[in-house]
């Protein structure tokens, strides 16, 4: 638009005086500090210097743009005539309160043409930044001039559009070269932007608008960012068939691009919804309150409930310093048979998150869900444009139908799941968008239903990769049960004939469904007002059952998950490590297992549901009530018990059904009974007292297979250990017990002796038991099948002794050395109970299972390392080789370790003070920390261990007796390697030594004491 010189003058001069009396002189010496070219003006300045001013840039910005970005321009060479280079201007952005015209891409009508806007939404699409030509530079080889030409389009703030055309002549014909070095670009992109999700209008298309962004505020956000942008609004002539219509397509060309918060909606809290929220979270009932308020039209599925608030409240997302992102969103999958709720569970999220995304299996793509590359109909360049996941950023993606998405689609939300990005690397483009959302998802049973015969991995039918990444699996089941039946026929009875008062029955056109809708009366209210035909009949009073109002429930979600943050405190962490270890445990047993395979992120679940409870209950640290709820939850899923329930239940009307009919024989044997003497009456009654005694008698004695099982166990250790052929009941009974949670009577230990002596097992005489060779780990007189040891490091110092003491007590060794030549001469090789063979424990926990065998019923760890100047070698043998060695273990089933540790960790002690890399290493404490990061391992791998930490070892003979103390006790002291090799051996002989970690020096002054007196005054871990 061309203004008159005189009007361009003094509207360049009130914007100096503007720019002059306020703060903005401040602004500009920081914007040439950052080397940046546009000024952000606040409209509210502009309003406390001139009322009249805002209100005309806002209608007109064509004729105030350019005076403004020239005063801006002229004062920034003022303060430093050498930051602008010739051309060059300062561009001028706005911000603030932009009141009635701060709309949406819904709102943004032809009204606002012409004029300065804001507007509100989510970025869906970016094109590619392309240079867009302002001025070319032309020269004539004829005439030898230069001739320039500048270009101005819909973006231009002063004068009437160019053409795109480069002149090829100059007037007098002459042909004419660009000079493209001299030419002048300024970067152009264009965006696309929507209207956020949850604040469309449900049934009807998002409205969106096109955006240009040039020179510094190009690249400034990306698909899925929600963004404020000013511009002004312009509308294009559209063409068709090369004449004009009279239809105009509208593109905002934008000064000023600012993020917006995803909390930009977020709720008001007054000072009675915060005393609310806090009377609320100190009920002791927190936890089922917001569960059966989170859809009360539902009937039922309550731990489904308790575990969707969960997923909205969500846990505590991390990013570590050396770049590792841990999710704290929460995945949830339900499987079930049809109408079972499972859609309207998600319509419920939908209703409730603050922002959730709602999509279907069959009618969503792998690119769909996650980003695209696209192209641009006009320009034909490529666009990158955001997929429902990366919309949903910091909220919840519902999938409904999710089995019957395609195999290819279905890994495409793979990476979102856990790393919660999308990674695009095509066309070109490779770009990483945040989809940090929850994933909800409602599949059927491959099947159609649910079969009870197969396991659940089988009916599911998705693969593990998949499943695990899903922190929760529930399986809903239709169940077939006539009480059940007859109280959801009468709940969705009530539903069916609730009428609200408000919009006389029918659907609401504002998003709301009647998930336990509030009063519209009674906005503040906290809890939903009784009503007889939506809720039945009044409970008892001590059964009331509370149901928060959908908007306070928002509230109360909304402040507990953005304005908590639990930490984890020693107790709920050392109580979720042994949980996990538990549960790997059982699902290792579970004849048919669980929904959900035991994994590492499993671990991670049990964090995250138990710092989402702690939210709710608004605590700052996470404590051991908070594990125990998030376990309930986890439980309930992984081993559904659902399915569980229905077995109880049939099993309990079956005994019903027997009790009824014994009580139907007893009355008529009663009857019977009336009918005879009082003699004869008694001698029937004594009669069936004896009749019946042996049966409850059986019943009492009844043991479980786990708990035989545990008695064998228990009873083999001791008899091998001690080395004994025959032993008392009574001590029999003492020495089981001390080693069983769960005592023993002397009824099941008689009853199991029993079952062993049927199986030839063993023989009972006279109140003794006499043990066959079957009992003890069937260890036969044989010699070719006698169990052996296997000694890793057995040509050290230390591991050559251990062998060497293991063959004088009789028993057979396999040592496992890394030279098999050295180990030729510096063992004994005549013996015949000795089987060398070759072992590297820094070679991975497969190959020493395989050189272990299944023929070694224990381990010892004796390994050290050459001197060198490898820094690693102390961790891979320390640390990794002990853990291979574990971990081997674990695969053979063997079950007794026995590691050689250190006291003193430095290289004197160890026998290491030439060693270079023992030498640096001692120097900042890693060898320290290798070994107890070893020892550690060992405790928590469930392995029956011995643990012995020597003191500075000596090559010499013994001198003295051994000292032997509990872990963290001797700081000082020395011991000659035979005597560690002795109680080496002497910890596999004595069961006294069983879970233990001891630390021995040797001193002249000590008194003697036998090994099993030694390791019984240790403290068991």
């Amino acid at each position: 638009m061309d203004i008159n010189q005189p009007e361009f003058q003094e509207r360049k001069r009130r914007f100096y005086d503007f720019l002059e009396s306020s703060i903005y002189q401040d602004e500009i010496k920081a914007m040439i500090n950052h080397k940046r070219h546009r000024l952000i003006v606040n409209i509210s300045d502009l309003y406390s210097f001139s009322e009249d001013l805002p209100p005309r840039l806002l209608r007109n910005p064509g004729e105030y743009m350019q005076p403004f970005c020239d005063a801006a321009t002229e004062w920034a060479r003022n303060i430093d005539p050498k930051y602008l280079k010739e051309g060059e201007e300062v561009l001028v952005g706005f911000e603030g309160p932009f009141v009635s015209r701060r709309v949406t891409p819904r709102e943004l009508l032809s009204q606002f043409i012409g004029s300065m806007v804001c507007v509100e939404g989510i970025v869906t699409k970016c094109s590619l930044v392309r240079p867009k030509v302002v001025k070319s530079v032309h020269f004539c080889p004829a005439t030898g001039n230069f001739t320039t030409r500048e270009y101005r389009d819909i973006t231009s703030n002063m004068g009437v559009p160019t053409g795109s055309v480069y002149p090829t002549r100059d007037d007098n014909g002459n042909l004419l070269e660009t000079e493209y070095g001299l030419c002048k670009y300024k970067d152009h992109q264009t965006l696309s932007m929507q209207e956020v999700p949850e604040n469309s209008a449900p049934g009807q298309l998002p409205r969106s608008v096109d955006i240009i962004v040039e020179d510094d505020l190009v690249d400034s956000c990306k698909p899925g960012d929600r963004v404020a942008i000013v511009g002004i609004y312009k509308a294009l002539p559209g063409r068709a068939k090369g004449s004009v219509n009279g239809v105009f397509r509208t593109v905002l060309t934008a000064n000023n691009v600012s993020l917006l918060n995803k909390e930009a909606n977020a709720p008001i809290y007054t000072p009675d919804d915060l005393k609310n929220i806090k009377k609320i979270a100190e009920r002791d009932d927190t936890f089922e309150l917001l569960g059966n308020s989170l859809a009360p039209s539902i009937y039922g599925h309550s731990w489904i409930k308790k575990a969707v608030v969960l997923l909205m409240l969500s846990g505590v997302e991390k990013n570590l310093k050396n770049g590792t992102h841990l999710r704290g969103d929460i995945n949830l999958m339900m499987v079930g048979d049809p109408s079972v709720a499972k859609s309207q569970l998600l319509r419920a999220i939908m209703n409730i998150a603050p922002l959730a995304i709602s999509t279907t299996g069959r009618g969503s793509s792998g690119v769909g869900l996650t980003a695209a590359v696209t192209h641009d109909q006009e320009t034909g360049e490529r666009r990158l444009e955001a997929g429902a996941m990366v919309l949903a950023d910091r909220g919840v993606v519902c999938i409904d139908e999710f089995d019957k998405m395609n195999d290819q689609d279905r890994v495409a939300i793979h990476e979102v799941m856990e790393q919660q990005t999308v990674t695009i690397a095509k066309a070109g483009i490779h770009a990483s968008l945040n989809a940090r959302c929850s994933v909800v998802a409602a599949a059927n049973p491959i099947y159609g239903t649910y079969d009870r015969s197969l396991t659940p991995t089988k009916n599911i039918g998705l693969p593990d990769s998949l499943l695990s990444r899903f922190d929760l699996l529930f399986i809903v089941l239709d169940q077939m049960d006539a009480d059940i039946d007859r109280q959801i026929s009468d709940h969705v009875l009530r539903m069916h004939r609730f009428r609200s008062v408000i919009d006389g029955g029918e659907g609401d056109l504002d998003g709301n469904s009647r998930y336990g809708r509030e009063d519209e009366t009674d906005t503040d209210s906290v809890f939903v007002k009784y009503n007889r035909m939506l809720h039945g009949k009044k409970v008892q009073r001590g059964q009331k059952r509370d149901t928060l109002t959908i908007k306070f429930l928002k509230k109360y979600i909304h402040y507990a998950k953005h304005r908590i943050q639990p930490e984890l405190i020693d107790e709920a962490s050392e109580y979720i490590a042994t949980s996990y270890a538990e549960l790997r445990n059982n699902n290792s047993n579970a004849k048919t297992g669980g929904t959900l395979p035991i994994t590492a992120r499993t671990l991670e679940t049990i964090i995250r549901l138990s710092t989402a409870h702690a939210k709710l209950k608004l605590s700052r640290k996470v404590s051991k009530s908070d594990v125990e709820a998030a376990l309930k939850v986890l439980n309930f899923a992984i081993y559904h018990k659902e399915l569980n329930e229905m077995e109880e239940r049939e099993q309990e009307r079956l005994v019903e059904s027997e009790r009824n009919r014994r009580d139907e024989q007893q009355t008529v044997r009663n009857g019977r009974v009336e009918r005879d003497t009082t003699d004869k009456e008694r001698t029937t009654t004594d009669a069936m007292d004896v009749d019946e005694s042996p049966a409850v008698g059986e019943s009492a004695v009844n043991v479980s297979a786990e708990r035989i099982e545990a008695f064998n166990t228990l009873f083999g250790q001791h008899m091998r250990a001690n080395r004994l052929d025959l032993i008392n009941i009574a001590d029999l009974e003492e020495v089981v017990n001390s080693g069983s949670d769960a005592r023993y009577s002397r009824a099941e230990i008689i009853l199991l002796l029993e079952k062993l002596q049927d199986d030839n097992r063993l023989m009972i005489a006279d109140g003794m038991v006499m043990e066959a060779s079957e009992i003890t780990e069937e260890v036969t007189e044989n010699v070719s099948v006698k169990k052996k040891i296997f000694v890793a490091g057995a040509t050290g110092s230390t591991g050559k002794r251990i062998v060497e003491q293991l063959l004088a007590k009789g028993f057979a060794v396999k040592a496992g050395v890394r030279d098999l030549d050295k180990a030729r001469t510096t063992l004994l090789n005549d013996s015949p109970d000795l089987q060398i063979v070759k072992a590297d424990v820094t070679e991975g926990s497969e190959k020493l299972a395989q050189v272990i065998g299944d023929d070694s019923e224990a381990v010892i760890c004796a390994t050290g390392f050459r001197p060198g100047w490898d820094l690693f070698a102390p961790w891979k043998v320390d640390n990794f080789g002990t853990v291979n060695l574990v971990e081997a273990c674990r695969k053979l089933g063997v079950n007794r370790f026995i590691l050689i540790s250190s006291i003193l960790v430095n290289g004197a002690a160890m026998g290491q003070i030439l060693n270079p890399a023992y030498i640096f290493l001692n120097v900042f404490g890693l060898t320290l920390v290798a070994k107890l990061q070893a020892e550690q391992y060992i405790r928590k791998s469930g392995i029956n261990y011995t643990i012995v930490r020597p003191g500075g070892l000596r090559n010499e003979p013994p001198t003295g007796n051994v000292v032997m103390e509990p872990e963290d006790t001797l700081y000082e002291g020395s011991i000659s390697r035979d005597q560690v090799a002795e109680v080496a051996v002497e910890a596999l002989i004595h069961s006294e030594s069983y879970y233990k970690v001891v630390e021995i020096v040797s001193r002249p002054d000590a008194p003697k004491r036998s090994y099993e007196d030694l390791f019984g005054s240790i403290k068991q871990r």
